[in-house]
């Protein structure tokens, strides 16, 4: 079987361990590979591309692109609406706040987001 292969920006959507959608943005992919199958002579190679969603120290989560959420399914479809003018308009968001950061110094850019993230919550 074939499964989408993401690239860093991305959104995904996936089912928890609850039942309940999320969605979140791949910070980094990196293609893995594990072997199926029984006995030594029989083992068939699974590429798989590990998505991470989170990453901070040596500390990370993610998924594996297998477990996310086809663009084809109803589930996938409903979600998807929420977040679809954003998707569509990402770009232009995120060129405007990098031309907003430009003129600082990465320390002040980093204020200036630990700052907003405050904000926010």
């Amino acid at each position: 079987m074939r499964y989408k292969k993401y690239k860093v920006g991305d959104r995904i959507f996936y089912k928890c361990w609850d039942g309940s959608i999320e969605t979140d943005i791949v910070i980094k992919v990196q293609d893995e590979v594990y072997e199926v199958g029984s006995g030594w002579d029989k083992l068939t190679p699974f590429h798989y591309q590990w998505l991470t969603l989170w990453e901070e120290g040596n500390c990370s989560t993610g998924i594996e692109n297998y477990n996310c959420l086809p663009q084809n399914s109803p589930e996938y479809k409903e979600f998807a609406k929420k977040y679809a003018k954003f998707d569509r308009q990402k770009d232009n968001i995120i060129n405007s706040i990098m031309k907003i950061l430009s003129p600082w110094d990465k320390s002040i850019q980093q204020d200036i987001l630990k700052l907003l993230e405050i904000k926010i919550k």
